[in-house]
């Protein structure tokens, strides 16, 4: 897991996230460099049940992935570390312009 660390070390020392959190299951950039952008997070090649997720307790989060068993898993860890809203996609084709989505599902913490 890359770009965890600043947001994990943002929210120990108390602070809420007020922007939706990208967990991306491809590489991509990861900086955050002063907290006003959306926080960006890559689990390229992480093996999903062994990622240490307690940092989004509370969180709003976009989980994508281009393998759709992966982005389901992911949907749900961030279920199962109490996120209060997650955006589930797989998408198939580039990851810009003409992203066609073959599953998407929302859930949101009541």
């Amino acid at each position: 897991m890359q770009g965890h660390e600043r947001i994990q070390q943002y929210r120990m020392d108390g602070h809420k996230i007020n922007r939706l959190i990208f967990l991306n299951d491809f590489p991509c950039l990861t900086d955050w460099p002063d907290g006003t952008e959306h926080p960006t997070i890559s689990v390229a090649g992480d093996r999903i049940n062994t990622l240490d997720l307690r940092f989004l307790v509370g969180m709003a989060v976009s989980v994508s992935s281009e393998d759709e068993q992966r982005a389901k898993d992911l949907f749900q860890a961030c279920i199962d570390h109490k996120a209060k809203f997650v955006i589930g996609n797989h998408y198939k084709g580039p990851r810009v312009a003409d992203i066609q989505s073959s599953w998407l599902q929302i859930w949101r913490n009541k």
